[in-house]
């Protein structure tokens, strides 16, 4: 009760991102970024920049390591915001788009690499917790940390929906090799030669498909999941979480 009373009563909200996690619960760390967020007072909007910014990181490396994807050499809010946009495709059927609409949707998107660089601009000047401040500093117009949090709430939001869309939200459970044996044992059924044979040492196609296409690896989890479920194929499926 004394948290939904903290909401309820929060200066800044992220209503988006709260509803984004329902399907990630087990995403802590961006939870607490999100209650952080919500419980900084008036008093103290600046705080709202670092945050911001620590937030949209922290969304961007989640999803990129759900996808497998490695994060960018220099791993900061604009070059992994540009690995993801490139990385989802923002058509369902990008061959019945019109240019124009490319067009929008590309200034959109350049907009949105603007946007995260202008948060890092405004954590550099005002914000409290990555450089020290003058004491007789300006205080922030309240305006400006709004504008971040509903910016940055609305960003959040389309990266994960976006995200869940187009790869389903098993791949929010960051299955591994070996937590679902019956899965494995089908992909290497279904393929010959079973094991790979690479200079004499012997590899199963799951434990090769795993390595170089983990995206590609949980689709087909997700499919495999769906034909035991409507009880097309045999197979026993294990969620790989403790009770």
């Amino acid at each position: 009760m004394a948290d939904k009373q903290v909401v309820k009563s929060a200066i800044f909200r992220l209503p988006r991102i709260r509803e984004a996690l329902v399907d990630a619960p087990k995403a802590l760390k961006i939870q607490q970024l999100v209650d952080s967020i919500e419980q900084i007072p008036e008093s103290s909007p600046e705080l709202v920049f670092d945050l911001c910014r620590a937030l949209i990181e922290s969304i961007c490396k989640t999803i990129l390591n759900d996808l497998g994807e490695p994060l960018p050499s220099n791993p900061n809010g604009e070059t992994m915001t540009t690995a993801i946009i490139k990385r989802l495709k923002l058509f369902l059927d990008p061959a019945s788009v019109e240019m124009t609409d490319k067009k929008a949707v590309g200034e959109t998107v350049a907009g949105i690499n603007k946007f995260v660089f202008g948060i890092g601009e405004y954590r550099r000047k005002f914000g409290p917790a990555s450089h020290g401040k003058d004491g007789y500093d300006d205080a922030m117009d309240l305006s400006h940390a709004h504008l971040v949090v509903g910016l940055t709430d609305s960003l959040g939001e389309f990266l994960f929906a976006t995200h869940q869309r187009l790869h389903g939200a098993e791949e929010w459970n960051r299955a591994t090799l070996g937590d679902h044996s019956d899965f494995d044992q089908y992909l290497d059924d279904e393929h010959d030669p079973s094991p790979i044979s690479v200079f004499g040492d012997d590899y199963r196609p799951s434990e090769v498909f795993y390595s170089v296409n983990r995206s590609g690896y949980l689709k087909r989890l997700n499919d495999w999941r769906s034909m035991v479920e409507s009880e097309e194929i045999d197979g026993d499926i294990d969620s790989g979480e403790e009770e």
